[in-house]
């Protein structure tokens, strides 16, 4: 599946605990330069991290349109909660 924004991305790694090496870097890279996730502070992704509902539920928003809402509202307003 592509994802959308995600095209010719390449990246010098964006985050400290997602080495190249690792299984889903190019994943995680992609939808990082897509704008669909942001990591959490000082340059880490949490890849070893379980997934908030927060967190599964703004890549949703943000595909479905409501991005601007996502940011300003915050992700329970803009996820209809």
């Amino acid at each position: 599946a592509k994802i959308s924004g995600a095209e010719n991305v390449t990246s010098a790694g964006t985050y400290k605990d997602v080495q190249e090496s690792y299984r889903y870097y190019s994943s995680i890279e992609a939808v990082s330069a897509a704008g669909y996730f942001s990591g959490k502070a000082e340059g880490v992704f949490g890849k070893d991290d379980e997934v908030t509902y927060l967190q599964a539920v703004t890549p949703l928003v943000k595909l479905a349109g409501y991005d601007f809402y996502a940011a300003t509202e915050g992700y329970i307003y803009a996820a209809g909660k």
